[in-house]
């Protein structure tokens, strides 16, 4: 599955051990890709941020954070995570951007604060603020 969040882009495949097998890639489940923006051109998931998707990946894999009651069940050799992040990031239009930001609770009003979060130059804040204004008529 990859992702972006405009400033980062990685690959993200999660799968267990079954029958000496690896089963097949479950990442999408995991990241509720439907509900996640989807820019055909990029072939990308938008997501508010990269590193706390790989975060929680790996929290999957080693039992710990949210995951620490799976430790009853498995164990983290049981589990696999592969993480390749592109030398580019790939961008993805603002609007989809702007749908990540706007489910996350961000408003065209928090143009200043996305700007210093997100590391945005003036123009990709206004961008995003403008998209963001659009959704909340």
């Amino acid at each position: 599955m990859k992702l972006t969040d405009g400033k980062k882009t990685v690959s993200i495949s999660m799968m267990t051990w079954e029958n000496d097998n690896l089963s097949p890639d479950w990442s999408q489940d995991f990241f509720e890709a439907g509900a996640l923006p989807y820019d055909e051109e990029s072939g990308c998931f938008t997501v508010p941020e990269v590193d706390y998707c790989i975060d929680q990946a790996r929290d999957w894999k080693y039992c710990r954070g949210d995951f620490y009651d799976d430790a009853e069940y498995t164990t983290p050799y049981e589990r696999c995570v592969f993480v390749d992040e592109y030398d580019a990031p790939t961008t993805t239009s603002s609007q989809y951007s702007a749908a990540a930001l706007y489910d996350g609770g961000w408003r065209a009003t928090d143009k200043e604060e996305l700007a210093a979060e997100y590391g945005l130059t003036e123009e990709e804040a206004d961008d995003i603020a403008e998209d963001l204004k659009d959704m909340e008529v």
